[in-house]
């Protein structure tokens, strides 16, 4: 096999394809390394086959790849393709149906939020008093928070915009 071509498409999947030379494989050998360490075969792939999916990758870490084929009829390997590499991105659900509301009487907008993800380490809030751009961080919420009090800087007869963005440390 050659021209080996790893695409990582989405956080927990690579998929690979290459070219097959050879129609007498009885498997493709792939196997897979965390960059800078030693290549392991992760899994067989059909004799013909011109792709593989790997689903045990981890977001945020590289991974390398080659392949070879194998004919179990008199044990033989062929070369091995070039190596290819591959980084899934960690994709972390936004927030959703973010409300703001005012309360009476006081210089204060409550944030409330539905947490689409189970693994951010904080929630940063950021405000603008336009709908076009502007935004500043003002505050960050905890892990898991789906509220968040605004009393900080406002001026009444203003109009305030915002979003809540969820963070995970992991990935700066």
């Amino acid at each position: 096999p050659d021209n080996l071509i790893a695409t990582a498409i989405s956080s927990t999947q690579v998929d690979l394809t290459w070219n097959d030379n050879n129609g007498l494989e009885s498997v493709y050998k792939v196997e897979r390394r965390v960059s800078g360490g030693s290549f392991a075969e992760l899994a067989d792939a059909p004799a013909n086959a011109t792709g593989f999916s790997d689903t045990t990758v981890v977001c945020g870490t590289t991974y390398e790849y080659q392949i070879r084929a194998y004919r179990s009829f008199d044990d033989v390997y062929s070369g091995y393709t070039n190596i290819a590499t591959a980084t899934p991105i960690c994709n972390i659900p936004a927030p959703s149906s973010l409300m703001v509301s005012p309360v009476v009487g006081q210089e204060r907008l409550d944030l409330t939020w539905v947490d689409n993800t189970g693994d951010e380490t904080e929630f940063r809030i950021f405000r603008s008093i336009t709908d076009t751009g502007g935004f500043a961080q003002i505050d960050i919420a905890a892990a898991d928070a789906t509220t968040y009090i605004d009393n900080s800087g406002l001026s009444c007869y203003t109009e305030y915009f915002y979003y809540v963005q969820a963070h995970r440390s992991s990935d700066a």
